[in-house]
C-alpha cells in the first residue's frame, strides 16, 4: 500500500475535519439558499428544505429532513406557505434552533392589489402574495435580513457578512437596471403566467400577470375560452409555465394564441440568471408588438 507523505496527510485531515464541524443552517427554498451562500460565503453548510423541483404549496418534509433541521442552529424562513403550515411543528421538535423570518420589514400585499387580472387566488392565509423573493429591490431587504441573522450567528465574521452584502446588493441594483432598461418601454403591458408568481415583480416594473390557474387548479372550459380571446385581444406573445406545475390548460393557450410558452424556475438556486431569462422574455414578446 503506498503511504501518503505527511505534509499531504495532515493538511487533507484538517480540511475534512473543518467541513465536519461547519455549523449547519436550513432554509425554506432554493432561491434563499442561493441569496444566503452570496452572504454566508462558505461559514455555514446551508440546505434547503423543500426539495428542488417540489411545490412548497404541497410539499410534505421527510422525517429524515426534520431530522437535519434539528441538528441546524437555525432556520430561514421567508413566509411561504409551507413556513406557515410547518414552522410550528419545526420548532417543537428542534428547540435548540433560532428561527429566522427573512420577510420582516417586508410589507407583503394581497394579490388583487399586485396588478393581477383575473380570479382572486388565495394561497397565504392572510391572503397576501409570498412571492417577495422574486422582486430584486425586496430581496436587498431579505439579504439585510440574512447579514443581520448570520451577525447574530456568527459575530467575529460580522464585518465580512456585511461586505458580502454590500457587493450583493450592487449585483442586485445591477440586475434592477437591467430590468429598467429592457422593460421601461413596456409600461402596462400584459403577460400571461400559470400561476400567480410575479406579483411584485409585476409591480415594481409596471406590467400586470394574467394567471391562467383558477382557484388553485387548472381552469375551467369557460375561463380558458376567456384567456384565450383576452390573449388574442391583448396580442399576449409569452406564456410562463414553471416546472413545479403541469398544466394541460397552459399548453392548449400557446397552441390557440400562438404565445411562447416558456418555463422558469422561480425556485432555482440559479436565482439571477432565472430571473434575467425573465426579463429577456417579456422585453422580446413585447418587442414583437
Amino acid at each position: 500500500m503506498k503511504i501518503l507523505p505527511k505534509f499531504l496527510i495532515i493538511p487533507f485531515l484538517f480540511s475534512a475535519n473543518f467541513a465536519q464541524d461547519l455549523a449547519q443552517i436550513s432554509v425554506t427554498i432554493e432561491p434563499v439558499r442561493y441569496f444566503a451562500q452570496k452572504i454566508a460565503d462558505d461559514d455555514f453548510v446551508i440546505k434547503s428544505v423543500v426539495d428542488k423541483g417540489a411545490d412548497p404549496h404541497t410539499y410534505e418534509p421527510k422525517p429524515a429532513t426534520m431530522r437535519d433541521i434539528a441538528k441546524s442552529v437555525a432556520y430561514f424562513g421567508i413566509g411561504t406557505e409551507f413556513d406557515e403550515v410547518w414552522l410550528k411543528r419545526f420548532s417543537a421538535n428542534a428547540s435548540g434552533v433560532k428561527f429566522y423570518d427573512l420577510s420582516a420589514g417586508i410589507e407583503k400585499v394581497n394579490f388583487e392589489n399586485l396588478g393581477e387580472e383575473g380570479e382572486k387566488h388565495e394561497h397565504a392565509h392572510d391572503g397576501a402574495d409570498p412571492h417577495i423573493w422574486l422582486d430584486p429591490i425586496l430581496v436587498k431587504q431579505i439579504s439585510q435580513n440574512i447579514a443581520k441573522n448570520l451577525c447574530e450567528l456568527n459575530s467575529a465574521n460580522c464585518a465580512k457578512y456585511e461586505q458580502n452584502l454590500a457587493k450583493f446588493e450592487a449585483e442586485l441594483d445591477e440586475l434592477h437596471a437591467y430590468a429598467k432598461q429592457n422593460l421601461s418601454n413596456l409600461a402596462g403591458a400584459k403577460f400571461i403566467i400559470y400561476h400567480p408568481t410575479l406579483g411584485y415583480f409585476a409591480r415594481r416594473y409596471n406590467l400586470t400577470q394574467i394567471a391562467v390557474e383558477q382557484g388553485g387548479g387548472e381552469p375551467k372550459p369557460a375561463d380558458l375560452a376567456d384567456l384565450i380571446k383576452l390573449a388574442n385581444d391583448e396580442k399576449i406573445g409569452v406564456i410562463f409555465t414553471s416546472p413545479q406545475f403541469a398544466s394541460k390548460a397552459a399548453q392548449i393557450l400557446a397552441a390557440q394564441t400562438g404565445a411562447k410558452l416558456t418555463q422558469i424556475d422561480f425556485l432555482s438556486y440559479e436565482w439571477q440568471s432565472e430571473l434575467k431569462k425573465l426579463i429577456d422574455e417579456i422585453s422580446a414578446a413585447g418587442a414583437q408588438k
